[in-house]
């Protein structure tokens, strides 16, 4: 098929007047995230168009730039230890709006940590001292070859000196082994 110069001129008109119309549906916005107390560009805060999963992180000087469709928009700033910052905006097609934050530091309040240490049923606790009681089998399946390697595997409060021991991983007939010293 052969094409024909009002088929192409017909085509030439669509490029040169449809496209530039599609790729104008989109504007951006852009701004800077500050702190409110002291001014400083808050790097790595979140801005995002709520709603959408379009996000970008500002960068070191606190600034960000975000393609969003054309219309209207919330966006939102947001950084750990900083309250949330939300603004709505009209967003015209193929031009950039300018949306600055100021957060206000937050006090971060953390809920109490607890931790409980409880010992491992191999643990012999009726004894003046705990005493880790392991198997041969265990030491095999380690894959270690170096007491002071199997131990730190099986009982991971053991603490080596760094200085090469002795002996070796015990022989695979034996039910239990048990170190002194």
């Amino acid at each position: 098929m052969r094409s024909t110069p009002a088929a192409l001129n017909a085509a030439f008109l669509f490029a040169v007047c449809f496209v530039p119309l599609v790729a104008q549906q989109a504007g951006t916005v852009s701004g800077t995230v500050v702190a409110t107390e002291s001014g400083a560009p808050l790097a790595g805060a979140s801005v995002v168009i709520v709603g959408t999963a379009r996000s970008v992180p500002t960068n070191e000087k606190g600034q960000y730039h975000l393609s969003v469709p054309a219309g209207t928009h919330s966006v939102r700033a947001r950084l750990i230890g900083y309250d949330v910052a939300e603004q709505r905006v009209v967003v015209p097609a193929g031009q950039t709006i300018i949306v600055d934050f100021k957060l206000t530091a937050t006090p971060l309040s953390l809920n109490e940590v607890v931790v409980v240490g409880a010992r491992t049923s191999r643990t012999a606790v009726e004894t003046p001292v705990p005493v880790d009681v392991i198997t041969s089998q265990e030491v095999q399946e380690t894959g270690h070859t170096e007491v002071n390697q199997i131990l730190a595997t099986l009982a991971p409060s053991f603490k080596s000196s760094g200085s090469r021991c002795c002996a070796t991983a015990p022989p695979p007939n034996t039910a239990q082994t048990q170190s002194r010293g």
